[in-house]
């Protein structure tokens, strides 16, 4: 009998709320503001603050988001229109029912056209208390009042929707990175780099090293709560085996030193969020990912995924060990920077979340994209065809994946560059396997920090799994469980199911279900939808 190991949810002292922020408008502007500022542009910069600190601990420094620059409109509004996600703790305060006041901060900055040197003048500042708002209805329209100094006050609008993760039935990952107003390869995300990005659970059937997975004989408790995929907080429910696991690296590995230079591959299930599949596949990790503070790479993935297809065409026999694999992280973290710094497009890329076409025309790496072999589709179903008219004609992702697959150099091993939801991983394709590289940790489960390689090939496969509403916890008896699983797909295709129904699927539910609802703008909506496969040769 095989011991089952339950991961009790927190104390009913604290509470989980996932927040959904939108930035709607700044109005009532003064009138002479209205005539200073006519074609200055502004941005609402947010400080995810939180509670405070008990002092004689260390302090942590406040997540910050900012939204894109706008223009004061002909009706004399400013308006944005931009959602941004967070998870956050509410703890009740001392010997009472109430919680601590967990605060948002919002500044106003505004940029002159008439500055060369593009620095933000801050217009005006306001504060949100979600405690304020826990016991009214889900979603909220709250009126911002801004103090403009000397030229009197604004108003800004926004609107707060969130989710209690800890209740029941609700599905505790995050879905995705609130999305930018922008066709995918020339977008500007609105949302953090710093929060939970949760794709996935894991747990393992390898007994070496892989810090934050759990065991596969242990079960899993998992709450669910319809969030948004690719919201990157730290690891919310995974602290305590996450530390067992990294605590016993040592001693499971028979070479040490050898293991950490070059790593292993080592088989992994990876159970999807909604609990519906689960993909057996080997994945290998580097020590680090991009938001290590050693790479200090935050929304370097776009750079990251140039410099790995060039390391790629460069050494076409091999993929990257771990000390590799850890060297192309800090060098494409470290070209970002650069390109931070020395870039004329840091206007049209407030967070420095590049897209591709700059980062090719940089020349950061000798690399270039072939359009006449890459690919760009849409995630779409019948019933979404009938309501979106862009989608009408368009290639969809399942012909898109049919087409990259049988195309006339199949049989070469083939580096693209993959945008999905502002975010850019690789790909390469051979005959026999494809590989998928990713250099955010938490793409793969909430509270990894190490980029990672997963490697689809004939050994692969996914499986439906039989799981009861709120039903939180696995067991796995022995082997021969694995016999009696409905199979979903095998071998390469597994990728093209992965990407489907563990990356995309609950985004996109989420999104016909309530994003909808709350009038997503059809920009916003176009980048949800559409993924691009871009076909880099070295030059």
């Amino acid at each position: 009998m095989v011991k089952s190991k339950k991961v009790w949810p927190e104390t009913p002292s604290v509470m989980r709320l996932k927040l959904n922020l939108l930035i709607d408008q700044l109005e009532q502007l003064p009138g002479e503001l209205l005539q200073s500022c006519e074609n200055s542009n502004f941005m609402v910069q947010i400080k995810w603050k939180g509670s405070r600190k008990i002092a004689g601990f260390l302090l942590k420094r406040s997540v910050r988001n900012c939204s894109s620059k706008q223009q004061i409109q002909a009706s004399g509004v400013v308006c944005w229109n931009e959602t941004f996600d967070h998870i956050c703790k509410l703890r009740k305060a001392d010997d009472t029912q109430s919680y601590k006041s967990w605060t948002i901060n919002l500044e106003i900055q505004e940029f002159s056209c008439s500055n060369s040197r593009n620095t933000a003048r801050i217009l005006g500042r306001g504060t949100v208390d979600v405690v304020e708002f826990l016991n009214q209805e889900n979603e909220r329209s709250i009126r911002i009042p801004i103090n403009c100094g000397n030229r009197g006050h604004a108003i800004l609008t926004i609107k707060l929707h969130f989710v209690e993760l800890n209740a029941i039935g609700s599905t505790q990952l995050t879905l995705s990175r609130v999305l930018s107003l922008g066709p995918l390869s020339h977008t500007r995300h609105t949302t953090n780099y710093q929060g939970k990005l949760s794709d996935c659970q894991l747990d393992s059937s390898a007994s070496n090293k892989g810090a934050g997975f759990q065991k596969s004989n242990d079960k899993i408790k998992r709450s669910h709560s319809l969030l948004r995929l690719l919201s990157l907080r730290p690891k919310l429910s995974f602290k305590n085996f996450t530390r067992d696991c990294e605590n016993s690296k040592l001693s499971d590995m028979p070479d040490n030193k050898q293991t950490e230079e070059i790593g292993s591959w080592e088989e992994r299930r990876v159970v999807s969020r909604d609990g519906k599949f689960e993909l057996i596949t080997e994945i290998f990790f580097a020590s680090i990912d991009q938001r290590d503070e050693k790479a200090a790479g935050g929304n370097a993935c776009t750079v990251l995924a140039a410099v790995i297809a060039d390391w790629l065409h460069k050494n076409p026999k091999n993929m990257p060990h771990r000390r590799q694999f850890d060297s192309l992280v800090h060098e494409g973290s470290s070209e970002w920077r650069k390109l931070c710094a020395v870039t004329d497009k840091n206007n049209e890329f407030s967070d420095q979340h590049f897209d591709l076409e700059t980062v090719i025309e940089a020349k950061i790496r000798n690399l270039s994209v072939m359009t006449d072999m890459s690919y760009i589709g849409f995630f779409s179903s019948e019933d979404m065809i009938e309501r979106f008219g862009f989608l009408e004609g368009a290639m969809t992702f399942d012909n898109v994946w049919n087409e990259l697959l049988h195309a006339d150099n199949a049989g070469e091993g083939r580096v693209y560059i993959t945008g999905w939801n502002d975010h850019f991983f690789v790909l390469k394709v051979e005959k026999d396997a494809i590989y998928m590289i990713d250099t955010l940790g938490e793409r793969l489960f909430e509270g990894c920090k190490q980029a990672y390689i997963m490697k689809f090939h004939e050994g692969s496969m996914i499986c439906k799994r039989e799981t009861e509403d709120g039903c939180q916890t696995e067991k796995i008896e022995n082997d021969s469980e694995e016999q009696e699983k409905d199979y979903h797909c095998k071998g390469m295709g597994c990728c093209r199911e992965y990407i489907k129904e563990f990356l995309a699927g609950l985004p996109l539910r989420e999104l016909l279900e309530h994003d909808l609802q709350r009038g997503l703008v059809e920009k916003a909506l176009h980048q949800r939808l559409q993924i691009e496969f871009h076909y880099t040769v070295p030059l």
